[in-house]
């Protein structure tokens, strides 16, 4: 990966986070390792565990929330269902992505909620 997708990333992470505390969610971890899988985002609602899939792209050619794959989902799944049994205090997990484009000077956030 370059340094600029790098930042890129980073930086899409964390504009994600933000929009997720702005509508109430607690960030619990970013970039957390669970199942040999890398989270990018990890957010609660209540009893509600989020496992959050970033993708931010400058391209406008396809929009970033439609980067997440099918094995991509599955991985995530696997993480979801490690965290719901490590953690009986939480009654259930979803898999979100939110996608971030930035193009043409302007930035898009889009939150797919229940997406795997």
């Amino acid at each position: 990966m370059t340094e600029a997708r790098s930042r890129d990333g980073r930086g899409g992470e964390a504009l994600a986070a933000a929009a997720l505390e702005l509508e109430g969610y607690t960030i619990v971890g970013r970039n957390v390792r669970v199942a040999d899988v890398e989270v990018d985002v990890l957010a609660r609602l209540d009893r509600l565990l989020v496992v959050v899939e970033v993708k931010t792209r400058r391209r406008p050619l396809v929009p970033a929330v439609e980067g997440l794959r099918p094995p991509q989902i599955r991985r995530l799944r696997r993480a979801a269902g490690v965290l719901l049994e490590a953690h009986p205090e939480i009654e259930s997990v979803r898999l979100d992505v939110i996608g971030i484009d930035c193009h043409d000077g302007t930035v898009s956030l889009r939150h797919l909620r229940g997406v795997g």
